[in-house]
């Protein structure tokens, strides 16, 4: 049986449409993949349970503070590689905040609601920011911790080994000599309490670093 030339022309386009299709989900499969792999390094420490919420007052950092970087010791004394879009910010405002969070994750989701009620963050986890009432002198990008180019950022803040997960808050600043100040805080952060440290950095209550 001889094809006529419209029913190649018309073969030639399925293949293609069917070509172009298969490539479309191999690459949707392929990152997928890529956020599985990174989800499975992130918990959501509230809910397994292991929520280490530590109280007291917040103490900023230059470099890792010691005990922070777990059996990496090549971290203890050394100073953050922090990003440059970070250094940026901070010579534009005095405070950048950096909310991860997960999918699924109840004490991530409470956290940012709890911010979002006190006038501090608006919009939903995804697409968040921070309130046009703090806008002036503060910048916040709340990232999908299982997204591979926000867990790099994710690991430079990232705390001993068996305390990384989500939600984590780090906070940071600059001191008067222009050094970059920063406090890193894994599990649910009391809404209240992150927005009074903020506030506290803004009215020069919370100097220093340890």
């Amino acid at each position: 049986m001889t094809l006529s030339s419209s029913s190649k022309r018309l073969l030639v386009w399925v293949t293609l449409i069917l070509l172009g299709a298969a490539f479309l989900i191999s690459a949707y499969n392929e990152g997928s993949l890529e956020k599985t792999k990174a989800l499975v390094k992130v918990k959501c420490l509230g809910c397994l349970g292991l929520d280490p919420h530590r109280g007291g007052e917040v103490s900023f950092w230059v470099e890792y503070p010691k005990g922070y970087s777990g059996g990496e010791s090549w971290r203890v004394g050394k100073t953050p590689e922090h990003p440059d879009w970070i250094l940026e910010e901070l010579g534009g405002k005095r405070v950048v905040v950096l909310f991860f969070w997960g999918e699924g994750c109840e004490p991530c989701a409470r956290q940012w609601e709890g911010m979002r009620k006190l006038g501090f963050v608006t919009g939903e986890e995804r697409d968040g920011s921070i309130s046009p009432a703090y806008s002036e002198n503060v910048s916040l990008y709340s990232m999908d911790a299982g997204v591979e180019r926000y867990q790099r950022v994710y690991n430079v803040y990232l705390p001993p080994p068996g305390s990384a997960g989500v939600p984590m808050t780090v906070v940071l600043t600059t001191s008067e000599s222009g050094e970059v100040l920063w406090y890193s805080r894994v599990g649910y952060w009391e809404p209240k309490e992150v927005k009074e440290v903020v506030e506290g950095i803004l009215a020069g209550e919370i100097v220093g670093a340890k």
